[in-house]
């Protein structure tokens, strides 16, 4: 969990491109706080391993995934993640995700309740009818 982009930025930057095991870094900023670093290298896994524990301990960094890209079987990530993960390059390069959290739509027990009182149980919605059967759980 990052402060703001200079923190990001100087993590990148400064911490993992000190490593003379990471030929380039890209990263991409999710949700403003939380990154995803891509880097290429041609260590061995275990030099990766040691030297991303050492460089990785620290209170930014609650935790970590390394994976190699040319073992992953499937992605479904839009078209310019796709691109800054799978065309390595040697320019810094970023990108920012953004999601929209919609609300949930609320549901009140009550007012399910007073319509099927009224309608029956066929005037509810699906939804409804899954709140409903959740409720019993």
């Amino acid at each position: 969990m990052f402060e703001d982009h200079e923190d990001i930025e100087y993590f990148t930057m400064e911490v993992l491109n000190t490593s003379t095991l990471i030929k380039s870094v890209r990263y991409v900023i999710e949700n403003l706080k939380n990154i995803i670093v891509i880097f290429d290298s041609e260590e061995s896994e275990d030099r990766l391993v040691n030297e991303m524990d050492s460089l990785l301990k620290n209170d930014s960094v609650l935790f970590y995934f390394l994976f190699e890209k040319d073992g992953l079987v499937t992605s479904h990530v839009p078209e310019t993640l796709h691109e800054l993960i799978f065309k390595p390059t040697d320019t810094i390069r970023k990108i920012q995700l953004e999601y929209k959290n919609y609300p949930k739509p609320s549901i009140d027990l009550d007012e399910i309740l007073d319509k099927m009182g009224q309608h029956g149980i066929e005037s509810l919605t699906p939804e409804e009818k899954k709140y409903l059967d959740d409720f019993e759980k």
